[in-house]
């Protein structure tokens, strides 16, 4: 299946954020445990102890680390931000009219649609495992039925492609690894790009005049604190190339990478690189003897073995759920 230029961008993006994961899965779960213990129990002389220097590991870990969990709370943001749009929306929605439902059922998100109770046009999708689309009262009043239609083929778009799942990702990455700047321009391609491929699919179903008549009309973004962070939006942001698009009948072409996003990602990868390879020299290597014979030996030394190696991972994963998930979850819980 051929990808469009917007899961392009996305799927380049995810690769990119992915690199600093693989490079830590080759320097080993062991040693990472090492490092925290030997942290943990003798302070930072404990990573130059038994002949070893584990600096350059602990710097890598330490990159490592404060990347994700600027990661996990950009995440934990957006997620609590969807969970409040969706209770204001729900608070506001009214009963469909017969006409609204049968063309959602046309266009494929029967059942997914909700009018919401706001006099500005504008429709957006939201919802991170179970997308909806709202529409405003305001643009109902606003479009006719081709133009409606053409904004919910725009929406299924999003809805189908799990735009608002996506952006999750493409908004988290690029915070957490500043060290690699391309991704920061492979997220503003991706903004883009889902907005040109939606307008798009509704140009194939309703044609070019109707999406352009409900583009012109439902431009506006409605007053809500946790939208920008929590919905698929285009807004005003990319209305200069979805104009472009609508004119010309074919996509423009993205903005090129800029030299010194590339570099600097360069740059990036490769102090990671190195930092890999001193961590391995200095100490990586046989860091889980080390390690069982600095906590006297015994079954904690497994952490390098076959079976160590995968309940160590286990372990890691299973904190950062417990950090991050269950307390975005409580937080939302109310009083």
């Amino acid at each position: 299946m051929k990808l469009d230029s917007a899961n392009r961008s996305f799927v380049a993006l995810v690769v990119l954020a992915v690199v600093p994961y693989a490079l830590l899965g080759l320097l080993g779960c062991g040693v990472l445990s090492l490092v925290v213990y030997r942290v943990g129990a003798h302070g930072l002389s404990g990573l130059t102890q038994d002949g070893q220097d584990l600096r350059p590991a602990a710097l890598f870990f330490a990159l490592i680390t404060s990347g994700t969990v600027v990661a996990g709370l950009s995440v934990r943001r957006q997620v609590l931000a969807t969970r409040r749009l969706a209770d204001a929306i729900a608070s506001q929605s009214k009963p469909l009219p017969s006409g609204l439902a049968q063309i959602a059922d046309a266009v494929g998100l029967a059942g997914r649609v909700d009018l919401w109770a706001d006099a500005r046009p504008c429709s957006f999708t939201y919802g991170l495992f179970s997308p909806r689309v709202a529409v405003s009262h305001g643009l109902l009043d606003a479009v006719g039925d081709e133009e409606l239609a053409a904004v919910l083929h725009h929406e299924q778009y999003h809805v189908r492609n799990r735009d608002t799942l996506k952006v999750v990702v493409a908004r988290a990455a690029p915070s957490a690894f500043f060290f690699l700047p391309v991704l920061r321009a492979l997220r503003d391609r991706y903004l883009a790009a889902r907005e040109l491929a939606a307008d798009r699919r509704a140009v194939r179903a309703v044609g070019e005049r109707h999406v352009a008549g409900a583009l012109y009309k439902a431009l506006d973004a409605p007053d809500l604190p946790d939208l920008g962070a929590a919905a698929a939006l285009g807004g005003r942001a990319f209305l200069d190339a979805r104009v472009e698009q609508l004119e010309a009948g074919t996509e423009p072409s993205p903005a090129s990478l800029s030299r010194p996003a590339v570099a600097g990602t360069v740059i990036g990868l490769a102090v990671l690189t190195v930092t890999l390879a001193l961590a391995v020299t200095n100490g990586g290597s046989d860091g889980g003897m080390s390690m069982d014979e600095s906590m006297g030996g015994g079954g904690l030394g497994i952490a390098t073995s076959a079976v160590g190696w995968r309940v160590c991972i286990a372990g890691w994963a299973v904190g950062g759920y417990l950090l991050v998930v269950r307390r975005a979850r409580r937080h939302h819980r109310p009083a």
